[in-house]
């Protein structure tokens, strides 16, 4: 039979054991999270050059298909 220091000591090892496999799995999460941060903080920046050269291009595209949709108006119309 056993005796209740026995009883709670199996209970306080498997525990233990318990918490050691969460703290293992929280270190492997907080791991992946970091690599995420990274990756995503790579991808914010190349959308920030990306917008960066939409931003100086786009006007530029825009009014050059403008001018040779419509090559007989005169510029004065096309700006108005």
């Amino acid at each position: 039979m056993l005796t209740c220091v026995q009883v709670y000591s199996g209970i306080a090892q498997r525990d233990l054991a318990n918490s050691i496999s969460i703290g293992i799995t929280s270190m492997k999460l907080a791991e992946t999270s970091q690599q995420v941060a990274i990756a995503t903080s790579r991808d914010s920046a190349v959308m920030r050059v990306i917008t960066a050269v939409t931003v100086v291009f786009l006007p530029g595209t825009f009014t050059a298909v403008s001018t040779l949709r419509h090559p007989c108006r005169a510029r004065s119309e096309l700006i108005a």
